[in-house]
Parts: C-alpha cells; sequence; structure tokens
C-alpha cells in the first residue's frame, strides 16, 4: 500500500516540511503530519489520480518542492 507525500517550503517560518494527503473536504486538500493518518492506497494507479489533482493545488503560504509516493508500514 502507499500514502501521498508532501515536502514543501513554509513561507511563514522558513522551513522544510513533510506532510501526508488525508483527505479531499469538498474541492480541497486535506493534509496531516501523522503518517498513521494519511490517505492509504492499494496500487500507483488511483494514487496517481490524486497526484496528478494535487500538483493543481497552490497555497499562498508554502511552495510544494515534491510530491512522491511512500510505501506504507
Amino acid at each position: 500500500m502507499f500514502k501521498i507525500a508532501f515536502y514543501l517550503f513554509d513561507y511563514k517560518d522558513g522551513s522544510f516540511k513533510k506532510a501526508y494527503f488525508h483527505h479531499w473536504n469538498d474541492s480541497k486538500p486535506v493534509f496531516t503530519k501523522n503518517k498513521r493518518r494519511a490517505q492509504e492506497y492499494f496500487d500507483e494507479r488511483s494514487a496517481n489520480k490524486d497526484i496528478a489533482q494535487l500538483r493543481k493545488v497552490e497555497s499562498p503560504t508554502a511552495k510544494t518542492l515534491s510530491i512522491k509516493l511512500e510505501e506504507a508500514e
């Protein structure tokens, strides 16, 4: 199983952070710092559909550096 991890730069405090995709709230993504609470995907194809949508999302307070699939523990 896989989880979607975001590596980002936070403009507010000038730090690098890692967050996981949790779920969609209407058309807005919700993220979590806790890997256990992240959305799980059984195959890469279904995860890649969400990654394609998440690449379109922009934040005024953070810059996305990369989006990666990680193996669930």
